[in-house]
């Protein structure tokens, strides 16, 4: 079974980390060690922690968000689904069509599909026209029902937009401090199998098995 010291995942690259950390402070650790150690590997070590916690609670913030977006987009489903039947024309004629221009091109059964953001500026659009139109009539209580929903969908979204560009900021973060951990961490291993040869220095480094990589 092919073995390796060098981590090439985050789970990884924890057990080099939890590894290093008691095995430098032993008074057994080479002088040389506990300097490069102090030089450059603890300083990016602790980045690295940084940055992947922040990049995973930034994650989660998004997974919650999502899971609130899915809640109140049924709602909004259903709150449109009972409206757009309820517009009438001034003949008392369902105002399909006319609901499909208002909406730009779809039709409410088609919109419900759509994603969250666009469901959500057509539909500030609809309620909008439908409102001023001085020939329609509608169910009050669907429109107040949709708009509700509406408006929280849209907060949603919002929330959903900032944390997704901090989560762009966050993986481009963690990636540099991933890279930086690995180029420290290289010098380490380096360092200590010339040391301490390799029986010495799996103290310090622990191996990994090499998983094949998939056939084409």
């Amino acid at each position: 079974m092919a073995m390796t010291s060098q981590p090439t995942t985050d789970i990884q690259r924890f057990t080099s980390i939890r590894t290093v950390r008691p095995a430098v402070a032993l008074p057994s650790c080479p002088l040389v060690l506990k300097q490069l150690f102090a030089d450059s590997l603890e300083s990016t070590m602790t980045q690295f922690e940084v940055s992947f916690n922040r990049r995973a609670d930034t994650l989660t913030r998004i997974k919650n968000l999502m899971a609130r977006a899915r809640e109140v987009d049924g709602r909004y489903d259903v709150a449109m689904r009972r409206f757009a039947p309820s517009v009438r024309d001034g003949r008392g004629i369902g105002a399909a069509t006319a609901l499909g221009i208002m909406l730009g091109g779809v039709t409410p059964g088609e919109l419900v599909r759509k994603p969250y953001a666009e469901e959500h500026l057509r539909t500030l659009e609809l309620l909008r026209q439908v409102k001023d139109h001085p020939d329609y009539t509608y169910d009050q209580d669907a429109y107040d029902e949709l708009s509700l929903a509406n408006t929280e969908l849209g907060a949603i979204v919002d929330e959903i937009a900032i944390e997704d560009l901090a989560e762009n900021a966050d993986t481009a973060a963690h990636m540099a401090n991933r890279k930086a951990f690995d180029d420290a961490y290289t010098a380490f291993r380096q360092t200590a199998r010339a040391v301490l040869g390799d029986e010495g220095s799996r103290a310090f480094i622990p191996e990994f098995v090499i998983t094949p990589s998939a056939k084409a």
